[in-house]
């Protein structure tokens, strides 16, 4: 499959020996094989979903069925799934707290260097969100809280398909005025 950067996510060598034999070319026909993976399972998989994009930078991610969850992780920020989520309206006290913990954790592994700035940025902020919905708990706020729109666009029930290539309401170009006679 090759990846393109619009709605169609990717095109695979099947699909263009398709349109080929289509235009008279059968010599171009290519059988459709699976070239990815799912990076939770292994399982081969190749179809990028819109809703599979990692929490922290929405890196597109090869997510199985199977293996769909609410939010999803790539292979960069692996090691923060167990503490980094863009939603905290539905975990309980104890998980923030141990987010929070797991969140100073990999603040230190950070914590010196030119070349881990912009992770300790990133980091730093998801710790102060966790802290800052631990002092909404703290506060008397009830734990269920509304639900939640699109990180994106904040319409409640989009799947996440209005971001990057994605983008639902992407204006239109308006087209080239006629040029004027002179």
């Amino acid at each position: 499959k090759n990846f393109v950067f619009d709605r169609r996510v990717g095109v695979s060598s099947a699909e263009y020996g398709k349109q080929e034999a289509e235009k008279g070319r059968p010599d171009v026909a290519v059988p459709e094989e699976v070239v990815g993976q799912c990076a939770y399972c292994d399982a081969g998989h190749d179809s990028y979903d819109p809703a599979d994009v990692c929490a922290v930078c929405r890196e597109p991610v090869l997510v199985c069925p199977s293996c769909r969850r609410e939010e999803v992780h790539c292979q960069q920020h692996w090691e923060w799934r167990e503490y980094y989520f863009t939603r905290l309206a539905g975990f309980s006290r104890p998980e923030l707290q141990q987010q929070a913990e797991g969140l100073e954790s990999l603040l230190a592994q950070v914590a010196v260097g030119k070349k881990f700035k912009g992770r300790r940025g990133t980091l730093r902020r998801q710790l102060n969100r966790v802290l800052r919905r631990l002092q909404e708990l703290t506060d008397g706020e009830a734990l269920e809280a509304a639900a939640e729109g699109c990180r994106t666009c904040g319409v409640v029930g989009c799947r996440g398909d209005c971001w990057g290539f994605f983008g639902r309401r992407r204006p239109v170009p308006a087209p080239s005025p006629a040029p004027r006679a002179k």
